[in-house]
């Protein structure tokens, strides 16, 4: 564990106390005229900002850009920028006013499906298979092989370590030391960087969409917006509604790590590939090694075509265990007359996967309930697409969260907001077969579905 470094320093014979605020930062600010121009250590304040541990400061230019919750290697929270400060060639924050610790700018933006194998601290580098034994093994970073579990999948973020290499087994918390570690490529077991916390920006984004938006409904009409019969309690409702769903995805997928399902294409959006989603974005919960994995989904993308259908009369895949598990750890609702139904992001009519990526705790009354107003929207695209060779949908659905009083990410989703763009021989279109002149006259572009159950949608 790194000692803590204490800022009290005689500068010029004089005993300068650094201020709680001197490395705050909230707004990335950057430099303007010290001999290496950089970002500044904490906030731009009246046009100074302070730029190196000495407390120094200089004249900055600030930016609409928010400084990100860099976590230290001992997993604490910085309060102030992360950087190679001082000219030192790691990167350091400030924590508090008194000390320091190492940082990373570098966040997991991607992450590979893998699985668990019997000891809890290494992952699979390929496939879980028999391979003509008569057990499953893969290969791994350390020891070789390993035996291991098919039905346990997990994911693998690409956090950093100490040196700056990446992970190659999970980011955990090691009981021991209470402090995250990992594999790297080498085998070598080093402490890791978490991502950034970003549980306040998802809190940010669903405070926002319920002020401003009101929640909606597929009609026999189409998307429309509810009647609310209960007393608005929100007057904001009549403002301009603030969701922009590609927004939302990709300022997720900024900040979170992405796996890429299978290869896509604009140019090509029609393929053989069974499974509709290319893409899915998590917000991984931060657990301990021997803990189940919770990767709450964030950003799911997908183009539906005749090949993602579920053929006529055939089941739909039950739900696995492991999927049940995962289910349940996301704080459904159970025991009253509102519970919660296994929901699917994308139906398993439209050829929506079994994996824990495309389930999550559904309100019954959006369900099944009320004329079953998700239902409608999964039926319209199968009625649009089905027997249609030449007909696709790009479906997009971004999950909203809160947080708890402690700040803690709430795992059940408050609301899904969805973007459906509908084409016919590539050229857009609504349900109707009606041509598009452009997004903007897409009725289908914003759509915002709550998943209270109190709330109903007449």
């Amino acid at each position: 564990m790194l000692l803590k470094q204490v800022s009290i320093l005689i500068v010029l014979y004089s005993l300068e106390t650094v201020t709680s605020w001197t490395f705050e930062s909230t707004m990335e600010a950057y430099t303007a005229y010290v001999h290496n121009p950089g970002i500044c250590l904490g906030n731009c304040i009246y046009s100074v900002c302070t730029y190196d541990w000495h407390a120094h400061e200089t004249e900055c230019i600030k930016t609409s850009i928010s400084t990100k919750k860099y976590r230290t290697l001992d997993n604490e929270l910085c309060t102030s920028n992360c950087g190679n400060f001082d000219g030192k060639s790691y990167q350091w924050c400030a924590i508090g006013t008194n000390y320091w610790g190492y940082c990373s700018r570098l966040i997991a933006r991607t992450a590979t499906e893998s699985y668990r194998t019997h000891s809890e601290y290494i992952s699979c580098s390929d496939e879980c298979a028999t391979r003509g034994y008569n057990y499953y093994w893969c290969h791994a970073v350390v020891g070789k092989w390993q035996h291991c579990y098919p039905e346990k999948k997990i994911l693998v973020f690409n956090y950093r370590t100490k040196d700056y290499k990446e992970c190659k087994t999970p980011c955990e918390i090691y009981k021991k030391k209470d402090l995250p570690y990992c594999y790297d490529s080498s085998g070598t077991w080093q402490q890791c960087f978490l991502n950034p916390a970003y549980q306040n920006t998802i809190n940010e984004i669903d405070e926002n969409l319920r002020r401003f938006c009101k929640p909606g409904g597929f009609f026999e009409e189409g998307y429309r917006l509810c009647h609310l019969k209960t007393k608005r309690t929100i007057t904001e409702f009549d403002l301009t509604c603030t969701l922009d769903v590609d927004a939302v995805a990709s300022r997720h997928e900024d900040n979170n790590p992405t796996v890429s399902a299978r290869p896509w294409s604009s140019l090509h959006p029609i393929t053989n590939d069974a499974n509709p989603i290319y893409s899915y974005t998590v917000f991984p919960v931060t657990r301990a090694f021997g803990e189940n994995q919770l990767n709450l989904p964030l950003v799911v993308r997908a183009v539906i075509t005749t090949n993602t259908l579920l053929p006529v009369g055939a089941r739909r895949p039950g739900f696995t265990s492991e999927v049940t598990r995962y289910y349940r750890d996301m704080d459904i609702i159970t025991g009253t007359s509102n519970n919660d139904e296994r929901g699917h992001i994308i139906a398993s009519r439209l050829g929506g996967p079994m994996e824990t990526y495309n389930i999550f705790p559904q309100s019954w009354r959006h369900n099944r309930g009320s004329g079953s107003k998700w239902f409608r929207m999964e039926a319209n695209l199968d009625t649009f697409i089905r027997g249609h060779d030449d007909r696709h949908a790009e479906f997009t659905a971004v999950l909203s969260y809160s947080t708890d009083p402690n700040n803690n990410i709430v795992t059940r989703p408050t609301a899904v907001g969805v973007r459906i763009r509908l084409y016919i021989g590539g050229v857009l279109s609504d349900f109707d077969g009606n041509r598009l002149s452009s997004t903007t006259e897409n009725p289908y572009e914003n759509m915002y579905f709550s998943n209270d159950p109190d709330v109903p949608c007449d």
